[in-house]
């Protein structure tokens, strides 16, 4: 139902709002706005007080939204150092098992030179 209002209309006149298109606004025209603007402000309000539950409340008992950024860019710092973690942690084992199997392989190997020495 808003319009973008044209400069030459009148400052509470939209062009659906009035049965006169001619005439000024009534006072029923006024009320009707009024209980417009006041429904829509209570949508807003509504909505804000909904977000606001999104929040943690600070110690003057009211959303603490900087806290709440705040505490996003430390998850997202210990997100990092966690992921560093892993990695560092995921390269020890795979060099591990890599150092096992080539040690294994070692073994192997010279097991089986040690048997073809046998029999010279």
């Amino acid at each position: 139902m808003s319009q973008v209002q044209d400069s030459r209309q009148h400052p509470l006149r939209r062009s659906d709002d009035f049965t006169d298109k001619g005439s000024v606004p009534t006072a029923k025209d006024a009320w009707n706005l009024a209980i417009e603007i006041r429904d829509r402000l209570e949508k807003v309000e509504r909505r804000q007080k909904e977000q606001a539950t999104a929040f943690p409340i600070n110690d003057l008992n009211t959303p603490d939204y900087d806290g709440h950024r705040k505490d996003h860019v430390a998850m997202r710092e210990e997100q990092k150092t966690l992921t560093g973690y892993k990695t560092d942690i995921t390269k020890k084992i795979l060099g591990l098992v890599v150092l096992a199997l080539l040690g294994l392989t070692l073994s192997g190997m010279l097991n089986r030179l040690a048997e073809s020495f046998k029999h010279l």
